[in-house]
């Protein structure tokens, strides 16, 4: 959460409605988190003596996977909190570092709205053939849909990151201070 605030702080002017829905997005990511550890905490305590077991555990364990990997992914690329390998550019000026950042971000964001593109349909086809989960019978599209809302919204963080960049050019080039 600290990155959070400090990775968006900086620039209230900037604060868009689209930041918000990553910056819940990521909220959403960081409850999903919270509620597997301890499904997964329970589970293995209830098993250990013997007490009970919670039935479906592993899909719950795929399904809160899926929304903290693929809703907090967007908010990761506004934030600059994505893993950066500087070994051959960190002797570069930093005016060359942003300049190959610029167009990863938008190797990126191509990228990504591809990936999202196949997301929906893959969604539509979970939904149009009722494809459910194993243990539970639960239909797989909603497992389906965090995922493509993730990734479409990568290619808009990746935009929204170009934006603050380019109006903040004082910034590290990595995004962060």
């Amino acid at each position: 959460m600290a990155a959070r605030a400090d990775a968006l702080s900086a620039e209230p002017a900037l604060r868009t409605g689209t930041e918000r829905l990553l910056t819940w997005c990521a909220d959403i990511a960081g409850v999903a988190l919270l509620a597997l550890m301890c499904i997964t905490v329970a589970d293995v305590g209830g098993r250990q003596l013997r007490w009970f077991t919670i039935q479906g555990t592993f899909e719950i364990s795929i399904a809160s996977t899926v929304l903290i990997g693929f809703l907090a992914f967007p908010f990761s690329f506004l934030s600059g909190g994505h893993l950066v390998l500087d070994l051959f550019t960190h002797n570069l000026p930093a005016r060359v570092t942003r300049a190959i950042d610029n167009v990863w971000y938008c190797v990126f964001a191509l990228a990504f709205a591809g990936v999202a593109w196949s997301m929906w349909v893959a969604t539509a086809t979970a939904y149009r053939t009722n494809e459910v989960t194993l243990d539970l019978q639960l239909p797989t599209f909603w497992l389906w849909i965090p995922a493509s809302l993730g990734f479409t919204l990568v290619p808009v963080a990746c935009w929204l990151a170009l934006r603050r960049r380019h109006r903040r050019p004082d910034r590290s080039p990595h995004g962060f201070e």
